[in-house]
Protein backbone atom coordinates (compact mmCIF):
# COMPACT_ATOMS: atom_id res chain seq x y z
CA UNK A 1 0.00 0.00 0.00
CA UNK A 2 0.80 3.78 -0.53
CA UNK A 3 0.80 6.55 2.12
CA UNK A 4 1.25 10.12 1.39
CA UNK A 5 3.94 11.82 3.11
CA UNK A 6 2.34 14.99 5.05
CA UNK A 7 4.80 17.82 5.83
CA UNK A 8 4.57 19.64 9.04
CA UNK A 9 6.69 23.20 9.65
CA UNK A 10 9.99 23.30 7.77
CA UNK A 11 11.73 19.90 9.09
CA UNK A 12 9.07 17.22 10.45
CA UNK A 13 7.40 14.98 7.90
CA UNK A 14 4.69 12.54 8.87
CA UNK A 15 2.83 8.91 7.54
CA UNK A 16 -0.24 7.61 8.63
CA UNK A 17 -0.90 4.02 9.82
CA UNK A 18 -3.32 1.66 7.99
CA UNK A 19 -6.40 1.97 10.12
CA UNK A 20 -6.85 -1.92 9.99
CA UNK A 21 -3.34 -2.34 10.81
CA UNK A 22 -3.94 0.19 13.82
CA UNK A 23 -7.12 -1.64 15.30
CA UNK A 24 -5.92 -5.20 15.24
CA UNK A 25 -2.95 -4.21 17.06
CA UNK A 26 -4.67 -1.83 19.48
CA UNK A 27 -3.08 1.53 18.89
CA UNK A 28 -3.93 4.30 20.76
CA UNK A 29 -3.33 8.16 20.68
CA UNK A 30 -0.03 8.58 22.33
CA UNK A 31 1.02 5.07 22.20
CA UNK A 32 5.15 4.23 21.31
CA UNK A 33 6.16 1.83 18.32
CA UNK A 34 9.34 0.88 17.39
CA UNK A 35 11.15 1.84 14.35
CA UNK A 36 13.72 0.26 13.02
CA UNK A 37 15.78 1.86 10.33
CA UNK A 38 17.04 -1.02 7.41
CA UNK A 39 18.85 1.01 4.62
CA UNK A 40 16.04 2.31 2.41
CA UNK A 41 13.38 0.70 4.82
CA UNK A 42 11.63 1.25 7.88
CA UNK A 43 10.11 -1.65 9.97
CA UNK A 44 7.16 -0.72 12.46
CA UNK A 45 6.51 -3.04 15.41
CA UNK A 46 4.26 -3.01 18.36
CA UNK A 47 5.15 -3.96 22.08
CA UNK A 48 3.32 -7.43 21.39
CA UNK A 49 5.60 -8.33 18.63
CA UNK A 50 8.45 -7.83 20.53
CA UNK A 51 10.46 -11.20 19.79
CA UNK A 52 10.45 -13.40 22.61
CA UNK A 53 13.97 -14.19 24.90
CA UNK A 54 14.51 -17.30 26.72
CA UNK A 55 17.58 -19.02 28.25
CA UNK A 56 19.24 -21.66 29.87
CA UNK A 57 20.61 -21.87 33.03
CA UNK A 58 22.26 -24.76 34.96
CA UNK A 59 22.39 -24.01 38.65
CA UNK A 60 24.66 -27.41 39.11
CA UNK A 61 27.77 -24.96 37.82
CA UNK A 62 26.87 -22.41 40.12
CA UNK A 63 28.52 -22.89 43.75
CA UNK A 64 27.51 -19.38 44.48
CA UNK A 65 25.29 -16.24 43.15
CA UNK A 66 22.49 -18.93 42.65
CA UNK A 67 19.78 -16.42 42.95
CA UNK A 68 21.66 -13.10 41.53
CA UNK A 69 21.71 -15.38 38.41
CA UNK A 70 18.08 -15.84 38.45
CA UNK A 71 17.19 -12.36 39.28
CA UNK A 72 19.99 -11.16 36.48
CA UNK A 73 18.12 -12.94 33.71
CA UNK A 74 14.37 -11.49 34.72
CA UNK A 75 16.37 -7.81 34.81
CA UNK A 76 17.83 -8.45 31.48
CA UNK A 77 14.21 -9.20 30.18
CA UNK A 78 14.15 -12.70 29.04
CA UNK A 79 10.88 -14.22 28.97
CA UNK A 80 11.49 -18.09 29.77
CA UNK A 81 14.10 -19.64 31.56
CA UNK A 82 14.85 -23.63 31.47
CA UNK A 83 16.65 -24.00 35.07
CA UNK A 84 18.74 -27.21 36.11
CA UNK A 85 19.07 -27.82 39.71
CA UNK A 86 20.37 -30.68 41.83
CA UNK A 87 18.51 -30.58 44.62
CA UNK A 88 14.65 -30.23 46.18
CA UNK A 89 16.08 -27.72 48.50
CA UNK A 90 16.51 -25.54 45.13
CA UNK A 91 13.18 -26.56 43.89
CA UNK A 92 11.53 -25.29 47.21
CA UNK A 93 14.28 -21.78 46.83
CA UNK A 94 13.48 -21.23 43.17
CA UNK A 95 9.59 -21.14 44.41
CA UNK A 96 10.09 -18.69 46.85
CA UNK A 97 12.83 -16.12 44.54
CA UNK A 98 9.69 -16.41 41.52
CA UNK A 99 7.48 -15.18 44.06
CA UNK A 100 10.07 -12.01 44.27
CA UNK A 101 9.85 -11.43 40.46
CA UNK A 102 6.48 -9.53 39.12
CA UNK A 103 5.55 -11.08 36.34
CA UNK A 104 7.33 -14.51 36.43
CA UNK A 105 5.61 -17.81 37.02
CA UNK A 106 6.58 -21.40 37.70
CA UNK A 107 4.66 -23.13 34.77
CA UNK A 108 6.44 -26.69 34.96
CA UNK A 109 8.45 -28.13 37.61
CA UNK A 110 10.58 -31.46 37.41
CA UNK A 111 12.81 -33.43 39.20
CA UNK A 112 15.47 -31.58 38.67
CA UNK A 113 14.44 -28.91 36.49
CA UNK A 114 12.12 -25.97 36.02
CA UNK A 115 10.28 -23.63 33.48
CA UNK A 116 10.31 -20.30 34.54
CA UNK A 117 7.89 -18.18 32.37
CA UNK A 118 6.21 -14.72 31.76
CA UNK A 119 2.83 -14.67 32.60
CA UNK A 120 2.33 -11.41 32.21
CA UNK A 121 4.24 -9.05 29.86
CA UNK A 122 5.35 -5.10 31.71
CA UNK A 123 4.37 -2.52 29.68
CA UNK A 124 6.45 0.85 29.52
CA UNK A 125 3.75 2.58 30.57
CA UNK A 126 4.09 1.09 33.83
CA UNK A 127 7.11 1.97 34.77
CA UNK A 128 6.23 6.05 35.25
CA UNK A 129 3.41 4.87 37.63
CA UNK A 130 5.94 2.41 39.52
CA UNK A 131 8.55 5.18 39.73
CA UNK A 132 6.14 7.22 40.96
CA UNK A 133 5.47 4.64 43.24
CA UNK A 134 9.18 3.53 44.60
CA UNK A 135 9.63 7.79 45.09
CA UNK A 136 6.44 7.81 47.55
CA UNK A 137 7.32 5.24 49.16
CA UNK A 138 10.77 5.79 50.27
CA UNK A 139 9.23 8.88 51.10
CA UNK A 140 6.67 7.07 53.44
CA UNK A 141 9.27 4.50 54.96
CA UNK A 142 11.30 8.00 55.68
CA UNK A 143 8.15 9.33 57.67
CA UNK A 144 7.39 5.87 59.10
CA UNK A 145 10.92 5.95 60.58
CA UNK A 146 10.79 9.32 62.13
CA UNK A 147 7.78 8.19 63.98
CA UNK A 148 9.00 5.25 65.01
CA UNK A 149 12.51 6.66 66.24
CA UNK A 150 10.09 9.63 68.08
CA UNK A 151 8.25 6.78 70.63
CA UNK A 152 11.13 4.36 70.17
CA UNK A 153 8.61 2.04 68.84
CA UNK A 154 11.37 -1.26 68.58
CA UNK A 155 9.17 -3.42 66.77
CA UNK A 156 8.98 -1.03 64.20
CA UNK A 157 12.05 -2.42 62.23
CA UNK A 158 9.82 -5.75 61.72
CA UNK A 159 7.79 -3.66 59.39
CA UNK A 160 10.73 -1.27 57.77
CA UNK A 161 12.02 -4.82 56.31
CA UNK A 162 8.55 -5.51 55.02
CA UNK A 163 8.28 -2.39 53.21
CA UNK A 164 12.28 -3.43 51.82
CA UNK A 165 10.85 -6.39 50.49
CA UNK A 166 8.33 -4.90 48.75
CA UNK A 167 10.81 -2.11 47.68
CA UNK A 168 12.84 -4.38 45.55
CA UNK A 169 10.05 -6.29 43.87
CA UNK A 170 9.39 -2.89 42.47
CA UNK A 171 12.93 -1.67 41.71
CA UNK A 172 13.37 -5.04 40.11
CA UNK A 173 10.04 -4.95 37.83
CA UNK A 174 11.22 -1.40 37.18
CA UNK A 175 14.64 -2.42 35.32
CA UNK A 176 13.01 -4.98 33.72
CA UNK A 177 11.04 -2.66 31.99
CA UNK A 178 13.90 -0.37 31.03
CA UNK A 179 16.16 -3.62 29.57
CA UNK A 180 13.21 -4.73 28.02
CA UNK A 181 12.19 -1.18 25.76
CA UNK A 182 16.37 -2.57 24.24
CA UNK A 183 15.62 1.42 22.56
CA UNK A 184 19.21 2.47 23.00
CA UNK A 185 18.13 6.09 24.56
CA UNK A 186 20.64 7.81 26.85
CA UNK A 187 17.55 8.10 29.11
CA UNK A 188 16.89 5.06 29.50
CA UNK A 189 20.66 4.45 31.04
CA UNK A 190 20.04 7.31 33.22
CA UNK A 191 16.42 6.37 34.68
CA UNK A 192 18.68 2.91 35.27
CA UNK A 193 20.83 4.25 37.18
CA UNK A 194 18.55 6.67 39.45
CA UNK A 195 16.47 3.58 40.12
CA UNK A 196 19.64 1.58 41.62
CA UNK A 197 19.99 4.71 43.77
CA UNK A 198 16.63 4.69 44.94
CA UNK A 199 17.72 0.93 45.58
CA UNK A 200 20.32 2.00 47.68
CA UNK A 201 18.54 4.43 49.70
CA UNK A 202 15.70 1.62 50.84
CA UNK A 203 18.47 -0.07 51.88
CA UNK A 204 20.28 2.45 53.96
CA UNK A 205 16.80 3.54 55.48
CA UNK A 206 16.72 -0.17 56.58
CA UNK A 207 20.11 -0.25 57.64
CA UNK A 208 19.53 2.83 59.99
CA UNK A 209 16.04 1.07 61.62
CA UNK A 210 18.34 -1.41 62.65
CA UNK A 211 20.90 0.98 64.14
CA UNK A 212 18.63 2.91 66.58
CA UNK A 213 16.77 -0.11 67.83
CA UNK A 214 20.10 -1.12 68.49
CA UNK A 215 20.94 2.21 70.11
CA UNK A 216 20.81 2.34 73.75
CA UNK A 217 18.56 5.30 74.95
CA UNK A 218 16.17 7.86 73.85
CA UNK A 219 16.87 9.46 69.94
CA UNK A 220 18.09 12.42 70.77
CA UNK A 221 16.52 15.72 69.24
CA UNK A 222 19.10 16.64 67.06
CA UNK A 223 19.14 13.27 65.40
CA UNK A 224 15.27 13.30 64.50
CA UNK A 225 15.45 17.00 63.24
CA UNK A 226 18.23 15.51 60.84
CA UNK A 227 15.90 12.75 59.34
CA UNK A 228 13.40 15.25 59.05
CA UNK A 229 15.53 17.58 56.97
CA UNK A 230 16.65 14.31 54.77
CA UNK A 231 13.24 13.03 53.90
CA UNK A 232 12.02 16.90 53.34
CA UNK A 233 15.05 16.76 50.62
CA UNK A 234 14.20 13.55 48.93
CA UNK A 235 10.84 15.07 48.80
CA UNK A 236 12.33 17.77 46.87
CA UNK A 237 13.93 15.62 44.67
CA UNK A 238 11.27 13.87 43.86
CA UNK A 239 9.26 16.69 42.99
CA UNK A 240 12.53 17.31 40.41
CA UNK A 241 11.60 14.14 39.24
CA UNK A 242 8.28 15.05 38.15
CA UNK A 243 8.75 18.72 36.93
CA UNK A 244 12.25 18.92 35.90
CA UNK A 245 13.07 21.86 36.27
CA UNK A 246 16.97 23.86 36.88
CA UNK A 247 15.37 25.96 40.30
CA UNK A 248 14.72 22.93 41.59
CA UNK A 249 18.34 21.54 41.20
CA UNK A 250 19.03 24.26 42.89
CA UNK A 251 16.66 24.78 45.97
CA UNK A 252 18.21 21.16 46.52
CA UNK A 253 21.36 21.65 46.57
CA UNK A 254 20.81 24.69 48.64
CA UNK A 255 19.12 22.63 51.31
CA UNK A 256 21.53 19.53 51.00
CA UNK A 257 25.06 22.09 51.53
CA UNK A 258 23.06 23.76 54.55
CA UNK A 259 22.12 19.98 56.07
CA UNK A 260 25.33 18.65 56.00
CA UNK A 261 27.25 21.22 57.54
CA UNK A 262 24.69 21.00 60.05
CA UNK A 263 25.27 17.57 60.95
CA UNK A 264 29.10 18.10 60.75
CA UNK A 265 28.65 20.79 63.23
CA UNK A 266 26.42 18.47 65.39
CA UNK A 267 29.13 15.47 65.70
CA UNK A 268 32.88 17.15 65.03
CA UNK A 269 32.04 19.97 66.71
CA UNK A 270 29.47 19.52 69.54
CA UNK A 271 29.37 16.25 70.03
CA UNK A 272 25.72 15.24 70.13
CA UNK A 273 25.24 12.42 67.56
CA UNK A 274 26.74 9.04 68.05
CA UNK A 275 29.26 7.93 65.16
CA UNK A 276 27.64 5.05 63.88
CA UNK A 277 24.54 7.45 63.59
CA UNK A 278 26.03 10.06 61.94
CA UNK A 279 27.84 7.94 59.06
CA UNK A 280 24.23 6.53 58.38
CA UNK A 281 22.61 9.84 58.23
CA UNK A 282 25.70 11.27 56.48
CA UNK A 283 24.95 8.02 53.60
CA UNK A 284 21.61 9.65 53.24
CA UNK A 285 22.70 13.01 52.19
CA UNK A 286 25.28 11.48 50.06
CA UNK A 287 22.87 9.07 48.10
CA UNK A 288 20.15 12.15 48.09
CA UNK A 289 22.71 14.17 46.58
CA UNK A 290 23.39 11.31 43.85
CA UNK A 291 20.03 10.86 43.11
CA UNK A 292 19.26 14.16 42.13
CA UNK A 293 23.14 14.20 39.77
CA UNK A 294 21.66 11.47 38.40
CA UNK A 295 18.73 13.13 37.20
CA UNK A 296 20.54 15.78 35.68
CA UNK A 297 21.27 14.54 31.87
CA UNK A 298 17.67 14.82 31.57
CA UNK A 299 16.91 18.04 33.06
CA UNK A 300 19.33 20.04 31.54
Amino acid sequence: MKRKVIQIADSTQLISLPRKWAVKYGIKKGDELDIIEEGDKLTIKTESEQESESKLIDLRQLKDFRNRTIIAAYLHGYDELEVSYDTDEWSRKLQELVSELPGYDIIRQGMNSCTIKEVSKPSPKEFENMANRLFLSLHESGEYLIEAASNNYSDAIESIKFRDYRLHKNINFCKRIINKRKDGKIESTILYSTITLLEHYGDAIKDLAIALVGYKGKVSKEVLESLREINDIFKGVYKLYQVRSIAIVKENANKLKSAIAKINSLYEVQKKIDQNIYYRLKLFYELTGKIQESLLPIIV
